[in-house]
């Protein structure tokens, strides 16, 4: 977002910003005027936008109850939060395939309303184009819980209500252009393995072979 502030004035925006904030285990810090990151750079990057939209302080109004955490197999996070005033809320986010199998209705113009399977194939419509442009896409869901729901995973990351689509671009590195330059001119193959969605790798892989060609004709990687 190169420093530019974010305009959370959008309700729908507001609520990814926080729910992306929320499901979330990174911190970041001040330092000689420049921010940093502590933890996982992609929920670094959700936080920065939080911040740039100045609602990243809403995390001191939430105690966190519960987590269910992200690995390789669930692909998604999940989080039980309560206020101070003793509103609890669950947030997720995670790759939209599996936040959309854990969501039955999504926020619309006109509020709240039932998610049908065009939604859904709408949405990983978009969140296919998004990764076709290399970016790294996650989606993130919520649902509001009441009384003294139990905490079982079952309940919790279920019948949740989908709210938006993130999409985040990853610096160029050119060291690794350099190591696969030099792979090849050995002789060896070399074979990307990725968390990301198939089609953001693509992006990425065509990309670099992209720029790769541009350094084998004199150009400069960027």
């Amino acid at each position: 977002m190169n420093g530019v502030r974010i305009d959370p004035k959008e309700a729908d925006l507001a609520r990814i910003l926080m729910i992306g904030a929320l499901a979330n285990n990174a911190d970041i810090e001040m330092n000689d005027e420049s921010l940093h990151i502590i933890g996982d750079p992609t929920e670094g990057a959700l936080l920065v936008a939080a911040k740039k939209a100045g609602i990243l302080d809403i995390r001191d109004s939430y105690t966190r109850l519960e987590e269910f955490p992200f690995d390789s197999d669930r692909k998604r996070m999940a989080t039980v939060n309560e206020t101070v005033g003793g509103g609890r809320i669950i947030s997720m986010k995670g790759a939209p395939e599996v936040v959309l199998g854990r969501c039955m209705s999504l926020v619309s113009p006109n509020g709240i309303k039932p998610m049908t399977d065009i939604d859904r194939k709408l949405i990983l419509a978009r969140a296919d184009g998004m990764a076709d442009r290399a970016l790294r896409v996650l989606a993130l869901a919520w649902k509001p819980v009441f009384g003294s729901d139990p905490y079982d995973v079952n309940l919790v990351e279920s019948d949740l209500i989908f709210a938006g689509l993130t999409g985040m671009m990853g610096p160029s590195k050119v060291e690794a252009l350099e190591a696969i330059r030099l792979s090849k001119m050995a002789g060896i193959r070399t074979v990307m393995i990725t968390g990301d969605h198939r089609l953001t790798a693509r992006a990425i892989s065509e990309g670099a072979r992209h720029r790769q060609r541009r350094c084998d004709r004199g150009g400069t990687a960027r």
